[in-house]
């Protein structure tokens, strides 16, 4: 658990303000930079603030802001699940420390607080999967419309994933919601893919790579949907001693024993391991992209269609039925 003291000294970092922009909270922090919720004083709405060194030799958040200009320049129909910029620039912090910043959209919820807020905390199962479903249907959704302009994430994962409610900040019941994709940091054209990159530098995250990427292959956009189904299964399943096994392996120290360990145990993972249908589909698909990649390299793209067709073999069957007394957290164990 986050002590204050650590917590505060995080916060002590961020520029208390940013031109009419007010520092409110922390959102994240990552390898290269650290993201915050910032109030516009000018038009009272919420922004998220993405902030690196001034001094980063890598220029992430440079190469982050190119990224989404040309991505958001070929969307012009606005139909991409993507944030929007607003400003770019630099800026100090109380303690005259420099940093380079990107003023984006800001999505209220992180994939977990929505899942457990508005989806699994509940009594009723049949609406569970419906919920579920839809969930899930955008999220597959958000990835598939971002392949379609020939771009490769490399690093999908629920902490680059964000749910913005469509009104104000404050109208949280809405049920209109659309899942977000953010941080594209690692991002690249599929053109831009090296094909004869075979390496022991993980890109992205341990915890949801492909066992492709574990084997120091180059990235597809199959690698992409293999981490976001690795994502959703995390998610629905994170009380799973399997899973728990597997999250444990991916927080220690990013040695190649421990990202060897993590790669031996997603070859294991069985769908006999799970109880809940959606979960035991989940690893199929996940088994059965493997085989398809593995015979089709070096395609870069996948040649799905819609989000549609994958949620329809994710929910192939039923579940079976549990009396409504349980508790949703407890019939998904």
């Amino acid at each position: 658990m986050e002590r204050k003291s650590d917590k505060l000294a995080l916060e002590q970092q961020f520029p208390s303000i940013i031109k009419s922009y007010q520092f409110i909270e922390t959102l994240g922090v990552g390898a290269y930079g650290m993201v915050a919720m910032y109030y516009n004083q000018t038009d009272e709405q919420f922004y998220a603030i993405k902030l690196e060194s001034a001094e980063a030799m890598q220029q992430s958040l440079l190469r982050e802001k190119m990224f989404l200009q040309q991505l958001l320049e070929e969307d012009e129909e606005r139909e991409l699940p993507i944030p929007w910029i607003y400003d770019y620039g630099t800026t100090k912090n109380n303690q005259g420390k420099s940093f380079v910043y990107l003023v984006m959209d800001y999505y209220n919820f992180s994939l977990e607080e929505y899942y457990q807020l508005h989806i699994l905390n509940g009594d009723d199962y049949d609406q569970y999967i419906h919920q579920l479903k839809e969930f899930i249907g955008k999220l597959l959704n958000c990835l598939v419309k971002f392949h379609s302009k020939n771009r490769i994430h490399r690093d999908i994962k629920a902490q680059n994933m964000r749910v913005g409610i469509n009104s104000n900040f404050q109208d949280e019941e809405s049920s209109e919601y659309q899942v977000y994709m953010i941080d594209f940091g690692t991002s690249l054209l599929s053109s831009q893919i090296n094909t004869q990159r075979q390496n022991n530098d993980l890109i992205g995250s341990t915890i949801t790579a492909s066992k492709f990427i574990h084997q120091g292959l180059y990235y597809t956009q199959y690698d992409d949907l293999i981490s976001a189904l690795y994502t959703i299964l995390f998610l629905i399943q994170e009380d799973n001693t399997f899973i728990q096994e597997l999250i444990e392996f991916s927080n220690k120290d990013q040695s190649l024993a421990n990202q060897e360990a993590v790669r031996q145990l997603k070859e294991q993972l069985n769908p006999a391991y799970f109880g809940l249908n959606i979960a035991k589909n989940i690893i199929t698909l996940i088994k059965e992209i493997e085989i398809q990649v593995n015979d089709k390299r070096p395609l870069i793209n996948t040649d799905y269609v819609d989000a549609q067709s994958l949620v329809t073999k994710i929910f192939k069957e039923e579940e079976i039925f549990i009396p409504k007394e349980i508790t949703i957290k407890e019939k998904i164990k």
